[in-house]
């Protein structure tokens, strides 16, 4: 799922474990939607506990898809995993191939309050009837801790010294039955088959590289098909309700030649990841290159406006200055017009004053 994502950044995931508590992963539920999530992908602790809290989610308009397990109800956006019937009946086509149609098995199962559980141990069984001469010796369910099962599984060996095979519904059942049978010295005469197939070092593959396993059914776990459903409701585009993966037999012929692929295809996906990283890498350096340039520009940009407005302002300077000498040449030309025509003034008046006294002097009365 997180490889699927690393291709679509639009999409944010958040991951919640409810570490097998059916209790818990209904609270997990009721506060994720509490956060406003667009779309809620789920895979059931259990059925039946599970399904209110489904059915309440699905009729909020909220889509949902279970992944790898179903609920007791239809009320769900999608479902995709695999046939879990299917691979019960494949389980025992297997081992029936394997002992010409004639072999004593027990069967270790999940608790049957899982969906998985409840296909793989139906399909085992109605498989197991076109073969009469195969047989379920006993079914052993882990209703408790692996302490328990542990002495249920040595008990059951010692009571049926007849078993040929074993079917666990899980690789970690297969594996932990095949050390539980070392201990009793039985290893070597039991069939050890297992669903998962899950590659890595002590997993499923590698258990069936090693000769612990006999084979194992790969269980896929639709991580990217679950993205990629998600992305087609979320755009409204068309979508399958029920999608259903296929298995294959993983024994020691093709053991190898599968765990070498998955490796090849986890390599590959670190290599994606470290470009991914690097390219968020390159785009941090983009995003703060181009906040750089962004100032830069709109420092030249501010540059250009107040050298503009200084231009404009020197400009009206030089205007008022023309302005101001034009008036302060008019000025001095009204001054020395004024001073032209006091001077003439002064002249009259002093040319008046001196012919003032004269006239008198000639007007005024001789004496006797």
């Amino acid at each position: 799922m997180c490889r699927e994502l690393a291709f679509h950044p639009e999409l944010s995931l958040e991951i919640e474990v409810a570490n097998n508590n059916s209790n818990t992963q209904v609270a997990q539920i009721r506060e994720l939607i509490s956060t406003g999530i667009d779309l809620l992908i789920v895979s059931p602790n259990e059925s039946l506990p599970l399904t209110p809290i489904i059915e309440e989610v699905h009729k909020s308009g909220l889509p949902v898809i279970l992944i790898d397990r179903k609920t007791e109800s239809e009320q769900y956006t999608a479902y995709i995993g695999a046939d879990n019937y299917e691979i019960g009946e494949t389980a025992a086509n297997y081992i029936a191939s394997q002992f010409n149609e004639a072999c004593n098995v027990i069967e270790l199962q999940l608790g049957m309050t899982m969906t998985p559980a409840q296909g793989r141990s139906y399909g085992f069984r109605e498989a197991l009837k076109k073969f009469p001469g195969m047989k379920i010796l006993t079914q052993i369910e882990m209703t408790a801790g692996m302490e328990e099962l542990k002495v249920q599984f040595l008990d059951t060996l010692r009571q049926h010294p007849e078993a040929q095979a074993i079917f666990a519904h899980s690789d970690f059942l297969a594996e932990n039955a095949y050390r539980w049978a070392q201990e009793a010295g039985r290893e070597d005469k039991l069939f050890f088959l297992g669903i998962d197939g899950i590659p890595g070092l002590g997993k499923g593959i590698q258990a069936v590289e090693d000769g612990v396993l006999d084979a194992s059914l790969l269980y896929p776990t639709g991580g990217a098909e679950a993205v990629q459903l998600a992305l087609a409701i979320l755009n409204n585009l068309p979508f399958e309700k029920d999608n259903t993966l296929q298995t294959i037999v993983i024994n020691r012929s093709n053991a190898r030649i599968l765990h070498l692929q998955m490796k090849k295809v986890e390599s590959l996906q670190r290599t994606i990841d470290g470009q991914l990283d690097a390219i968020e890498d390159l785009n941090a350096i983009y995003l703060n290159q181009r906040f750089f340039i962004f100032i830069l520009v709109l420092s030249l940009l501010l540059a250009v406006i107040f050298g503009v407005i200084l231009l404009k302002s020197l400009k009206t300077k030089e205007d008022i200055n023309r302005n101001l000498e034009a008036k302060n040449r008019e000025v001095l030309e009204q001054q020395r017009q004024i001073v032209g025509m006091s001077e003439e003034l002064k002249l009259a008046t002093q040319a008046k004053m001196d012919f003032l006294p004269k006239s008198l002097m000639n007007s005024a009365p001789r004496s006797p």
